[in-house]
């Protein structure tokens, strides 16, 4: 028997110690799984976000170039009205060449693109006389929620700030300066 009480005990802390160590693994188990639960949020929170910016970006620029293509129509239309008005008043045709100069150049949908997102940047340059860039070190992204921060500071305490003023791209150039784009004409002519 004294040989079998030894033999126990051992047995006995060494199911203790598997316990002990099944315990902290379940606990490991466990907040390793709420920080992947945590992880997913947040990237389905950026995701949403993204999906967002990118949708009323969209829409902007439809609706920007909607109304370039609105004024081209109608140019395009007075243009041939006057045409045909010269014809009846004078009482004679006009030439071939004369009626192909009239008409308006057509204007390419990536340039009205590139005009209406224009529109809506600004630059920013460091100063020549600064040793170094304090924003050189930062990503897009960061700069990016940092031009918001500083707007919304700047729109709190303006009294007639635009309706909605938010940065939704920057670009950092070669020479140290930065392009940010707003998400509306008026808002960069308000900055």
């Amino acid at each position: 028997m004294k040989q079998i009480s030894p033999l126990l005990d051992r047995s006995e802390h060494a199911a203790e110690a598997i316990d002990e160590a099944t315990k902290h693994t379940w606990l490991a188990a466990d907040k390793l799984y709420s920080t992947c639960e945590e992880v997913r949020d947040e990237i389905n929170k950026a995701t949403d976000n993204s999906s967002n910016e990118i949708s009323s970006i969209l829409e902007h620029a439809k609706g920007d170039m909607n109304k370039a293509l609105e004024g081209l129509h109608k140019s395009t239309k007075q243009t041939k009205v006057q045409g045909v008005q010269e014809m009846y008043e004078k009482g004679t045709k006009t030439p071939y060449a004369d009626a192909l100069s009239r008409q308006l150049p057509s204007t390419h949908a990536g340039t009205l693109a590139r005009i209406c997102a224009r529109n809506r940047q600004i630059l920013i340059d460091k100063s020549p006389d600064a040793p170094a860039n304090p924003l050189s070190n930062l990503d897009e992204g960061k700069l990016v929620e940092k031009g918001n921060e500083a707007l919304s500071k700047m729109a709190t305490q303006n009294k007639h700030p635009p309706t909605e003023i938010r940065i939704v791209r920057a670009k950092k150039l070669q020479n140290g300066g930065i392009v940010y784009e707003l998400i509306n004409p008026e808002s960069a002519t308000w900055l």
